[in-house]
């Protein structure tokens, strides 16, 4: 693959998009993993309390060095400073201090931290847990510099090298778990994952070493005026709703001991398999239909961006309708057919089960909320997702509160479901105040045809199979496809819009 290729703008959205794919299948199959070693052990429950924290600081670390960075290299580039490799040593050194500080006080207030979470615990839990956040911490720095050198290569327009680099931290835990993890125990997956990201740092060294230097000396002041003046309010606003957004896995580790053994394992793999259509589909989807959105605002053109928009939800609830139904009536099937091996139990996936229905409830909302999100990107109603995300994280809060105690792991999910439902929601209600556009109606209207349809395609279903005495062996899976044939026939023959956008875009595919 030349360089060349890789810097153009359809070239890097191919290697992009092809890594993302794997990355997507390596984090899927790492989960895989986990259910076949550890189950919905307590093992893999401390785990996945003592990973939360330092996995949230670096996913937002990760968020911050993009944003951060690329736009004040970009202006300094832009006016001819000949100083960007300054910029970049002083940002990296100044990205990797700030996170090896931050591991030390993580270091120091590690017990207090996990105290929080496991009180009450017996010592030997609460052992474990520090041992695994220990490890945890010190792939902040390495995140925070990794960070820095993938904005500063993805900058520079040398996309490929930050994009395979992804794949390590996924790939080590994949390799490592299955050889180590019978001896090690739990431990391994931090273990694993700091050397991922060991390896991931030392890749972006190599790739950007002709920009490293040793030199010390202080970045002028025009560039530290460039620097401070980067940090306006719109990006402090961004990394706040980035850093709430991330709040809601921190929030249900605090009811570890508040659910039944095995809940929080469980939440975690329903999560895992309700993200996947949403990370797959509503990318796609958001990317296909909204690529000039940002121009139809600008330039005040409301008719094509109502269309856009209506076309957007129209497509998303015709895609998504057969999954909530898929997740809320044939999800034990898809759980088994994904975990269940080793050690994750047929009571696992029951349990894991019941928590993807109560999640499948939000999965229209939510899909299209990813969407409304990038539009109040484009408007710039910064301040309106501010508070939408806010109000959001404390419905998530008081429902976990409310919901617990009757219905355990499913409450958590279901509250979960109240808040992004909200965020969807509530989107709606202020894009069509803001911008004055009219979408509730096609909003609606949307979601009940679509659901509709995918119920009663359940039903003719059902009776099929009941009527054809289908062996049990075989049953998920005949009516899985016979389900979604009876979904897609049914759109066909009322000749539905969505189905119209389906045969444009593969025309224009096979036209391309």
């Amino acid at each position: 693959m030349s360089k060349k290729f890789a810097s153009t703008i359809a070239g890097a959205s191919i290697i992009i998009t092809i890594v993302g794919l794997l990355s997507k299948a390596f984090g899927f199959l790492r989960e895989v993993i986990f259910a076949a070693f550890f189950g919905l052990g307590t093992d893999f429950e401390v785990y996945l309390i003592a990973a939360v924290f330092p996995i949230t600081i670096n996913s937002v670390l990760f968020y911050l060095g993009q944003n951060y960075y690329i736009p004040i290299y970009s202006n300094i580039k832009y006016e001819g400073s000949k100083n960007e490799n300054e910029l970049f040593n002083r940002m990296l050194r100044m990205f990797f201090f700030a996170g090896f500080v931050l591991s030390i006080i993580l270091l120091i207030l590690s017990n207090q931290i996990l105290s929080f979470y496991l009180s009450g615990s017996n010592p030997q839990i609460i052992e474990t847990a520090l041992i695994i956040f220990r490890i945890f911490i010190f792939t902040i720095p390495l995140s925070a510099a990794i960070s820095v050198i993938s904005a500063h290569l993805q900058a520079r327009e040398e996309f490929s090298s930050p994009a395979l680099a992804q794949l390590f931290a996924n790939l080590s835990v994949i390799l490592l778990v299955p050889l180590l993890g019978r001896n090690i125990g739990i431990v391994i997956i931090p273990i694993a994952y700091l050397i991922g990201n060991l390896l991931q740092l030392f890749y972006l060294l190599n790739k950007s070493k002709k920009y490293i230097t040793l030199d010390f000396k202080a970045i002028n002041k025009y560039q530290i005026s460039k620097i401070n003046t980067a940090a306006n309010a719109s990006f402090i606003l961004i990394i706040l709703i980035e850093v709430i957004s991330q709040l809601y896995f921190i929030i249900d580790r605090y009811f570890y001991d508040k659910v039944e053994p095995g809940g929080i394992a469980a939440l975690n793999y329903a999560i895992t398999v309700y993200y996947i259509p949403i990370a797959i589909l509503s990318v796609a989807l958001s990317t296909a239909i909204f690529p000039s959105f940002s121009d139809h605002l600008q330039q005040k053109d409301p008719k094509d961006l109502i269309k856009k928009i209506t076309d957007s939800l129209s497509m998303n609830a015709f895609l998504f309708a057969p999954i909530v139904i898929l997740f809320s009536f044939y999800g034990d099937f898809i759980i088994r057919l994904f975990f269940q091996r080793g050690n994750f139990s047929k009571l696992d996936t029951q349990m894991t089960y019941s928590a993807l229905r109560y999640f499948s409830l939000s999965l229209i909302f939510y899909s299209v909320y990813s969407i409304f999100n990038k539009i109040f990107y484009g408007a710039r109603l910064i301040k309106h997702l501010l508070s939408i995300t806010i109000a959001a994280g404390i419905i998530k809060l008081v429902m976990n509160i409310v919901l617990v105690e009757s219905l355990n792991h499913d409450g958590l999910a279901l509250s979960s479901s109240i808040a992004y439902s909200f965020l969807c929601i509530s989107a709606l209600i202020v894009l069509s105040n803001k911008l004055q556009i009219s979408i509730q109606w096609i909003f609606w209207r949307s979601i009940l045809i679509y659901i509709l349809n995918a119920l009663i395609s359940y039903i003719i279903t059902q009776v099929f199979v009941e009527l054809f005495s289908i062996r049990e062996g075989l049953t998920s899976f005949i009516s899985i496809l016979f389900f979604l044939s009876i979904y897609i026939f049914n759109m066909y023959l009322i000749k539905d819009y969505s189905i119209s956008l389906l045969k444009g875009v593969w025309i224009s595919y096979r036209t391309s």
